[in-house]
């Protein structure tokens, strides 16, 4: 499941369906009036100053929206006010926590910071769709069937009241790691998966060119005609010839063979979603980087110091400085650096983001159990009040 952007709240706040807030007077609710109910903070929005709608003589107007049910729910609201400030008061009327909803108007995702007069909202009667983040339920297989409600014919006037929110079942065992994924995470999962793509594919073919050239016979070597007409053979340019192996090029395959290693693991870790993994990537992605980019400035300082000896040698008069050798070498490493520090950044990101859903769903997983064990503990004393009961009328 994928949203566009997190909210304020970071966790999956739920509605006390024992407890719901209802209309008393079971009227018709007005958008921009206020309810029996309005004065006094609600449940969902303890703590937070809830904005009351202006009236449309004053410039308000009224937004549908709709939920996954097709429950229309009519919601005053002033163009000015924020994606956030709209959550807040809309809370009251569909009974969805703020920080669980998601809204969606043509096909856009809202942003929390953006006013709805931006988001193209100004007049009323536009439909905005709620896409709520799910309930995970902890539950045997044998107890799924019991909780999950068979029909919608069997849903109560509260639940009518209220958007529909989904629900996940999940099992505490096999499920104790569940991770809802969200719109951060997700994109995260791809800029990982598509960085890791392109370092396999440049590491693998670095690795079939140094392959390659230890495999190949040395350039050096006593007889370099082919067989044949010799007034078939053509004398290569120097130019197009293999280089030879040099003893730089061991440290080069080791390197590139751990890029290699590294991108699987980037793989696997936009797939899997663990933290272990997501730490292992960066870990060995900053090791690759820093590495490739040492070794790479060791051969442009080689190579500039072989063309000042080649310049020398032809006493052409120009002298080189030192310090312009290394000048030279790191400018032109400023663009890898530039990439390979977006890699860094991206891989600290998507870990950041793994480390934070495993801790909700650590948090969610705590406060279900904590749920179960009172529940049965009711269920025991429940049977223990029958038991006596039973045991007193005997006597």
């Amino acid at each position: 499941m994928t949203v566009s952007q997190r909210t304020g709240g970071k966790g999956y706040n739920r509605v006390d369906q024992n407890n719901p807030t209802e209309n008393p007077l079971n009227e018709p609710l007005d958008p921009c009036a206020s309810t029996p109910g309005s004065t006094e903070k609600s449940k969902l929005t303890d703590g937070i100053d809830v904005p009351q709608p202006p009236t449309e003589e004053e410039g308000g107007i009224v937004v549908v929206v709709l939920d996954t049910m097709q429950r229309k729910f009519r919601v005053g609201a002033s163009p000015d006010w924020t994606v956030t400030q709209f959550k807040t008061y809309s809370s009251t009327v569909h009974k969805v926590p703020a920080n669980s909803q998601r809204l969606i108007f043509m096909g856009k995702l809202l942003g929390d910071d953006e006013t709805l007069r931006e988001q193209n909202l100004s007049s009323s009667e536009k439909i905005v769709h709620l896409f709520p983040k799910p309930n995970v339920i902890l539950a045997n297989a044998e107890d799924v069937s019991l909780t999950r409600p068979e029909s919608p014919q069997e849903a109560t006037s509260s639940d009518l009241d209220s958007a529909h929110i989904p629900q996940i079942y999940a099992d505490p065992i096999a499920d104790s790691h569940l991770i809802v994924t969200t719109n951060e995470l997700f994109e995260a999962q791809h800029r990982v998966k598509l960085l890791s793509f392109l370092l396999l594919i440049i590491c693998s073919m670095n690795l079939l060119t140094l392959i390659t050239i230890f495999l190949s016979p040395d350039g050096d070597s006593a007889d370099d005609t082919p067989p044949g007409d010799p007034t078939d053979y053509a004398t290569p340019n120097q130019d197009d010839e293999m280089r030879n192996w040099q003893k730089s090029d061991y440290f080069n395959i080791v390197l590139n063979a751990a890029g290699f290693q590294v991108a699987l693991i980037g793989l696997r870790a936009s797939t899997e979603n663990t933290f272990l993994l997501s730490t292992k990537y960066l870990i060995g992605l900053i090791g690759v980087g820093v590495a490739w980019l040492g070794f790479y400035f060791y051969l442009d300082v080689e190579e500039i110091n072989t063309k000042k000896d080649d310049a020398d040698g032809e006493d052409t008069g120009e002298a080189v400085d030192d310090g312009n050798v290394y000048f030279d070498a790191m400018l032109g490493l400023t663009l890898p650096t530039i990439v390979w520090f977006i890699c860094f950044l991206r891989a600290w990101q998507f870990r950041a983001l793994i480390r934070e859903a495993e801790q909700e769903a650590e948090e969610r997983q705590r406060e279900l159990h904590q749920g179960t064990d009172s529940a049965r503990r009711r269920d025991e004393d429940d049977e223990d009040e029958l038991h006596l009961s039973e045991t007193v009328q005997i006597v």
